[in-house]
């Protein structure tokens, strides 16, 4: 018959129970389970006996999975009773929930570590953050791979729903950068650099240069961003930085020009006392002094110190940018 189906006959008396590693003894009554379809009426196997048999010819040992398919996990043990198959371990992990406390989705929130890849979270960072989800080994927050194999038992997860703090995978992810050597950073940089159209080579200092930026953000992508301004000329400022600083500020850029290149010796330490000397002449607050140089090396009042950023450059790169704001500043006021 065409239209015929065919069904587990599911125990009506009694109680399904068993033992799932987060959530201790579950049970199901019996008669609240269905008898439910295994071949529908062309033939073709559902989803419960689909994963049933799936899960013995994998030689599956342990399911772990969601909560939401608690519900599933005694519908598949009777299909597993009635095959003869040995009993599978369940642990049934809690949902993961945005900071709203609502389920964690598509509409809501990034779901794919793909795209957190290509943001340039770290795949440690991510093991790190989802590894977290639900379970805590005392204050510790940063684990590694050895550190998981060692410390983690699933046994300890929370039942509660795990809220997902992007601000807490920042945090996770500047300290997984943090660890890795000059050279795996830079490594790993590289792929974020091309996307942001930063070619390494037409700068011989480079490497300082991305040494002094590493910690710029939580991300590689966001530390290859800062980097633009490094390698190529400031298109634009920061408005409300420009309004705040930059404003007004043509002697304070014309004074420390004339001191910078008045220096006989460029490194960052020459040029800090350079800073100092005019920051008492002029009596200025450092603020005052500082940010419209940084805003016209950089476009945006977030650097490294400012005789860091400015060893950066050579020179003719400062005069070149501090010549550039003032001419901005002039447009402005005419």
């Amino acid at each position: 018959d065409a239209s015929t189906v065919l069904r587990l006959k599911t125990p009506q008396e009694g109680e399904l129970i068993f033992h799932d590693l987060v959530r201790g003894e579950v049970i199901f009554k019996n008669s609240e389970l269905d008898d439910l379809i295994l071949l529908r009426s062309d033939g073709t196997p559902t989803y419960h006996l689909c994963n049933v048999i799936d899960d013995y010819e994998q030689k599956v040992t342990t399911v772990v999975r969601g909560e939401d398919h608690l519900s599933n996990t005694p519908r598949q043990i009777h299909i597993q009773n009635a095959l003869g198959y040995p009993s599978l371990e369940y642990a049934h992990l809690p949902m993961v929930l945005g900071p709203d406390k609502k389920r964690l989705s598509k509409r809501n929130a990034v779901t794919s570590l793909q795209d957190y890849f290509d943001q340039g979270y770290l795949e440690s960072s991510m093991i790190n953050m989802l590894a977290r989800l639900g379970w805590s080994k005392g204050d510790k927050e940063i684990f590694y791979m050895d550190d998981l194999i060692s410390d983690f038992r699933i046994q300890e997860v929370q039942k509660a729903g795990a809220i997902f703090d992007s601000v807490k995978l920042d945090w996770i992810n500047n300290h997984h950068l943090a660890a890795l050597s000059f050279d795996d950073f830079e490594k790993r940089l590289m792929p974020f650099l091309k996307i942001v159209g930063i070619d390494c080579s037409q700068k011989n200092n480079s490497k300082d240069i991305i040494a002094a930026m590493r910690s710029s953000q939580p991300t590689l992508l966001g530390v290859a961003k800062d980097l633009e301004p490094y390698f190529s000329s400031v298109s634009s400022y920061d408005e409300k930085a420009a309004n705040k600083f930059l404003r007004g500020s043509e002697s304070v850029l014309e004074y420390v020009q004339r001191k910078l290149n008045s220096l006989e010796t460029w490194n960052e330490e020459s040029i800090d006392k350079a800073l100092k000397d005019a920051q008492t002449s002029l009596s200025l607050p450092t603020p005052k002094l500082n940010q419209p140089i940084r805003i016209a090396m950089t476009g945006s009042t977030q650097s490294p110190s400012l005789g860091l950023t400015l060893s950066l450059f050579d020179v003719a790169e400062v005069n070149q940018r501090i010549n550039a704001a003032l001419e901005y500043l002039a447009n402005i006021a005419s």
